[in-house]
């Protein structure tokens, strides 16, 4: 096979792995989505709600999620763990909330196992309810796109491509390649000049 013919053919693998792997990353590298929150962003609230409820396009890994809701006053009101419940995530909130602005910053991690980050605010005008709040109702402020929050580390957008470990194995293939082509036109070059 002449090096031209080598090249062509390194070059043809590396298009249809390119393709491949660009086709069948997409789909797994895409984060979860915030589809709704409840309480809804900036609502105002007569009654306190119990609990803060975050509802996704899809169910996020039970690993590194949290939900930290503060009050008025800046004390921490959010009480134990963050739930996974299909693709909700529930956080208790303290009994007794007092009137004032409540601030919810969270993170999930994404089931392609990138984290995910918010944060949203809600007012309390009254006391305390003694239920859980109604379901899920769509976020004011279109929470799907992650944003810099304090405490909270915020990853890049959405993303849909390849990721950055597939993208550094194209690479490589590729420099493995051209050195095999260098070395198979050295070699013959050397035998035409023994021959």
């Amino acid at each position: 096979m002449s090096a031209w013919s080598l090249a062509v053919v390194a070059g043809a693998t590396l298009v249809a792995l390119g393709a491949a792997t660009l086709t069948t990353a997409s789909p797994a590298s895409a984060h979860a989505v915030l589809r709704s929150t409840s309480p809804a962003a900036g609502a105002s609230l007569a009654t306190a709600p119990r609990e803060v409820v975050l509802t996704f396009d899809e169910a996020p890994a039970a690993v590194g999620d949290v939900v930290r809701v503060t009050g008025p006053d800046g004390s921490v009101v959010s009480v134990g763990s963050a739930r996974i419940v299909g693709t909700t995530v529930h956080q208790d909130l303290a009994s007794g909330l007092a009137s004032g602005g409540y601030e919810v910053v969270w993170r999930v991690t994404s089931d392609d196992g990138h984290p995910v980050s918010n944060a949203f605010a809600f007012d309390v005008t009254g006391p305390a309810m003694s239920t859980r709040t109604t379901p899920a109702t769509p976020a004011a402020s279109g929470g799907s796109q992650p944003s810099a929050t304090p405490g909270v580390s915020a990853p890049a957008g959405q993303t849909s491509g390849a990721s950055w470990p597939t993208l550094v194995a194209v690479a490589l293939l590729v420099v493995v390649l051209v050195g095999l082509a260098a070395f198979v036109v050295r070699r013959r070059r050397a035998i035409g000049r023994r021959a």
